[in-house]
């Protein structure tokens, strides 16, 4: 690659190591302070930002502090929600510093927002599941009593905001994304909790099929509204198994499927990358639109390993390289989680439904993982130092609870 300008990378080695193979020099932003992955030997800077969140002027501040450090014009790049919503809010002033694309701010906004993202699909009528809103303060209850979609799911608005470690998400016995709602009877123990939640909730029909039918969309449209690039994909494996988060993916190569992200991409007006989630009816094969994320995640590291590098994409067309010729996708690369996983081949085993060699051999089949590579071995195995630490205190102290969802790696899904 003609330009070596250098990149700055708010998120995980997932982005890091996509960069990493086309010779892009990376700095890695995080505020997350136990992560092993500036550990990496593709980071060749480490940077400390204020939680986004909390301080977001402060994490302003110092990325703005750290371009005016670089010998030349930095890229940006971002994964997470909080990440996401840093740069989109504070866009005027990071451009002057930073060449990055994303999604117009009003967008960026309703995409992250559940109710206005409701909203926004119900008035360009999105193929999205029956969903009803229920903001703070009003009667949920009388809401919940004439609701008749079951089963059904309790969505957080934000879920960054209020959602875990709440009341109400405790109520529900286990870690997750969403309440899985089989019949009104399952109401009982939690209507107080989602009465006293001071967050806004979502309520939507759940779609038959386990996560396996979740397949999504993929692709990099620059500001003109072209897209550059695509790739499909399919969940294998989430922890935990209903609603859970991501273990195991899969890169696809769906022509239908790119043909219908494509169409409601272009009717939202989407640029920079984008992400749409869709289930598939197991019965009569209709997709519907679940959510979609304008930011980088984790699949862009598997579908450079497959082919399609997105990231190194946005990385030449802001730097005003010359794009590369088409590359085919080799469909079926696999990403995995190894610690999630191993969670979620438990749940699958106690089903029935995964025995140990045929986890086993699906290991076998995945060529890119979270936080390692054998090119780069060195934040995975002190992040699995960690785990066994913690792992060793927790049962010298007699109480053994589960694995954790997420490691010191935990990447944005």
């Amino acid at each position: 690659m003609a330009s070596r300008r250098p990149a700055c990378v708010i998120g995980d080695l997932n982005l890091v190591r996509c960069l990493a193979r086309v010779g892009v020099p990376v700095t890695l932003a995080s505020w997350r302070a136990e992560h092993t992955n500036g550990l990496s030997r593709h980071c060749a800077a480490r940077l400390r930002l204020p939680d986004p969140t909390h301080d977001p002027e402060g994490a302003v501040a110092t990325l703005l502090a750290h371009a005016l450090g670089c010998a030349s014009r930095p890229v940006l790049f971002y994964t997470g929600d909080p990440d996401l919503l840093l740069v989109s809010r504070a866009r005027h002033r990071l451009a002057r510093a930073y060449d990055f694309v994303i999604a117009e701010g009003a967008l960026v906004e309703a995409l992250v927002d559940k109710v206005r993202f409701h909203a926004l699909a119900e008035r360009l009528g999105l193929p999205t599941p029956p969903t009803l809103p229920l903001p703070p303060g009003s009667d949920r209850a009388a809401a919940i009593a004439a609701w008749a979609h079951y089963p059904c799911v309790l969505k957080p608005a934000c879920r960054r905001i209020g959602w875990e470690g709440s009341p109400l998400l405790r109520a529900y016995g286990r870690p997750a994304k969403v309440i899985g709602i089989a019949d009104p009877a399952e109401w009982r123990p939690l209507l107080p909790h989602v009465a006293a939640h001071r967050e806004p909730l979502l309520l939507q029909a759940a779609i038959p099929g386990d996560e396996t039918r979740i397949v999504s969309y993929h692709a990099y449209f620059t500001v003109a509204g072209e897209a550059v690039a695509e790739f499909t994909g399919r969940k294998v494996r989430t922890f935990p198994r209903e609603w859970g988060h991501s273990t195991c993916v899969e890169i696809t190569d769906h022509r239908d499927l790119r043909a219908l992200g494509r169409a409601i991409a272009t009717r939202l007006g989407l640029r920079g990358v984008v992400k749409l989630d869709f289930k598939e009816h197991p019965l009569t094969g209709q997709r519907f639109l679940l959510e979609v994320n304008p930011r980088f995640n984790l699949w862009h590291w598997p579908a450079a390993v497959a082919g399609v590098n997105l990231p190194a994409l946005v990385y030449r067309d802001l730097t005003g390289a010359a794009m590369p010729a088409p590359r085919p996708l080799r469909r079926g690369v696999r990403w995995l989680s190894f610690l999630d996983d191993l969670n979620a081949f438990r749940d699958y085993r106690r089903s029935g439904d995964l025995t140990l060699p045929a986890w086993l051999a699906s290991l076998a089949r995945c060529r890119a993982w979270e936080g390692f590579a054998w090119d780069d071995p060195l934040p995975a195995a002190v992040a699995f130092g960690r785990f066994v630490l913690r792992t060793g205190r927790r049962l010298l102290q007699r109480k053994a609870p589960p694995l954790p969802i997420r490691d010191a790696m935990a990447t944005p899904r």
